[in-house]
């Protein structure tokens, strides 16, 4: 089979089931571009800067649970993805990265040529493994152990770096090559049966029980064992941001999700319960109040993750089971059948969800009846954005505080639906999710909320939505300012460089030939939503909002903020 490297790290891929690759079609990546350009499996999305190239693969992963591949090349295209990368690392996102470097004849060791960059140092600290091919004969095996490198264990991004003069060479390749060697591990981890046993009575015995899904859950496709564990035990269940949806935010046991942002009722079930089970969940500062979790002893954790390096490290566990969160949940079941709810944890999941709702009936009322002329409450305005959500809808949560206000309100039924950066914060990422999942999924409806801040970073990539026909429905929360920030000055008295205003992102959408309407009131939202929802055309909505901390600031801000953003701020 003669081919060349490129088109043999492209049949490798594709056999792989990989069909998206993002990237900026550079010079030295020409072998790579010429074989793309000829390959029937592979989708090209050129876009206009290599970091969007990488959070685009990226949201195609957690949309889809199928990995993607972003490119660069040598220099500043391989150094511009490293936003990308660094945010995908951060989430335990699988993720193909592949640059290209300087022909063998100018480097190892490096002669100071144009755009000389050591990529393979710098991506050692972002990425699970990190593999050079130095002989071309070799491509197939390295692309699939980089491959099986990034969905095993906890996955995470793997980076291949490839001289450009090796890309171009013609070898004699062996067709088993090409065959998925031991990519995809057809058993996964299996719980321990002591600990599932000692679990499970642990379960038994609990007044007080709260379950939680982390990302975890939705890697492993568990969501509907998760919701039929929270059933029979009669757990209140919430999940991480990176968990959103694994259990239906309209489900009886659900109490909000995203950490204490989401609800009071959070709060209370974190810092009351007598046992929680935490499933692929790292316990983030999401789930702290100030500089420590909120779930204490003499609280007993059951932690359950395929990372053993996770369990107890940040509080104590009474049972650690490394396991595919698939696998554990499957087997808990299992050892749990026949259970019935006791009656002291229905009563606390029926307190805590009664909770959940008359809060969040009460902030609706808040944020309806706040007096704002010109503008918008950002409450009011993601309400308005969660009543009219198509039932189909995939939405990327964007920007510092506009995320709290849609974790905490926008409803997630299903899981890979509701998609969030919270390890690594990437503001800009919600843009570039957006228009990675519509070009792999067109025929969803897909929308980015987003802060006005945050769209800064990556509005550039509104060229590519509209040049390859993707209609993703932006919605800014435009306060006009670095929010958080200004008001952590103006606690400290004083305000510097947190100033956005004057800039009619509608306007910029148009130059790009998308839509852009700029809204000022909420009848103006819901035409001018309606109205998105129907065009073949990207539309940025510029919605005037005012800077209003959301009520879980409290818990939040107490880590990041100096002095901490406490209860007393105005709502």
């Amino acid at each position: 089979m003669q081919k060349t490297c490129a088109q043999a790290i492209l049949d490798c891929l594709s056999n792989r089931g990989i069909t998206q690759i993002f990237s900026i079609p550079s010079g030295k990546m020409m072998p790579l571009m010429k074989a793309i350009s000829t390959h029937n499996a592979i989708t090209f999305t050129g876009t206009r800067h290599e970091a969007n190239a990488a959070m685009m693969a990226t949201g195609v992963y957690l949309a889809t649970g199928k990995m993607a591949c972003a490119m660069g090349e040598l220099g500043p295209g391989g150094s511009n993805l490293v936003p990308g990368v660094a945010n995908a690392c951060a989430d335990n996102i699988p993720l193909i990265v592949i640059t290209t470097g300087l022909p063998t004849n100018t480097s190892l060791p490096e002669r100071g040529v144009l755009m000389e960059l050591d990529l393979t140092a710098l991506f050692e600290p972002i990425t699970k493994a990190n593999f050079v091919i130095l002989d071309g004969r070799r491509a197939p095996e390295i692309v699939n152990r980089a491959m099986r490198a990034a969905v095993t264990g906890c996955p995470g991004p793997v980076h291949i770096n490839i001289p450009s003069d090796i890309l171009a060479e013609t070898f004699n390749y062996a067709p088993e090559g090409f065959a998925e060697l031991g990519g995809q591990v057809s058993c996964p981890p299996h719980p321990c049966p002591e600990a599932i046993k000692s679990a499970s009575q642990l379960l038994r015995m609990a007044r007080k029980p709260l379950l939680i899904a982390g990302g975890g859950v939705v890697h492993a496709d568990a969501a509907d064992l998760f919701t039929k564990l929270a059933e029979i035990t009669g757990a209140p269940s919430t999940a991480t941001q990176m968990g959103l949806g694994a259990i239906s935010s309209e489900h009886p046991n659900f109490i909000g999700h995203g950490g204490p942002i989401g609800s009071e009722a959070i709060a209370q079930a974190l810092t009351t319960a007598d046992v929680v089970l935490a499933v692929g969940c790292r316990f983030s500062s999401w789930l702290w109040d100030k500089e420590r979790p909120m779930v204490q002893p003499p609280t007993k954790v059951i932690h359950i993750d395929i990372d053993p390096e996770i369990i107890g490290k940040l509080l104590p566990v009474e049972i650690g089971i490394q396991a595919d969160a698939k696998a554990a949940l499957a087997e808990l079941l299992e050892a749990l059948r026949g259970i019935h709810p006791n009656a002291h944890a229905v009563q606390w999941r029926d307190t805590l969800r009664d909770n959940y709702l008359a809060w969040m009936k009460a902030k609706k009322t808040d944020c309806d009846s706040a007096q704002i002329t010109k503008a918008m409450h950002p409450g009011a305005l993601t309400f308005a954005f969660a009543e009219m959500l198509p039932d189909d809808a995939i939405v990327t949560y964007d920007g510092g505080h506009t995320s709290f206000w849609h974790n905490s309100i926008v409803p997630a039924t299903q899981p890979r639906t509701r998609l969030h950066a919270p390890g690594l914060a990437q503001l800009g990422c919600g843009t570039a999710y957006a228009i990675g999942i519509k070009r792999a999924m067109p025929d969803r409806t897909v929308i980015c909320t987003t802060g006005d801040g945050s769209f800064g970073f990556t509005l550039q990539d509104l060229d590519t939505a509209r040049r390859y026909g993707l209609p993703v429905i932006f919605v800014i929360h435009n306060n006009a300012a670095w929010g958080v920030i200004r008001k952590g000055q103006e606690m400290n008295g004083f305000e510097f460089a947190t100033d956005l205003s004057g800039t009619d992102y509608a306007a910029i959408a148009r130059g790009f030939g998308c839509n852009g309407v700029l809204v000022s009131s909420l009848p103006e939202f819901r035409e001018a939503f309606a109205q998105a929802l129907a065009s073949d055309l990207p539309t940025v909505l510029d919605c005037q909002t005012v800077f209003i901390p959301h009520p879980a600031m409290k818990f939040f801000g107490g880590g990041t903020v100096n002095p901490p953003i406490e209860a007393e701020l105005p709502y």
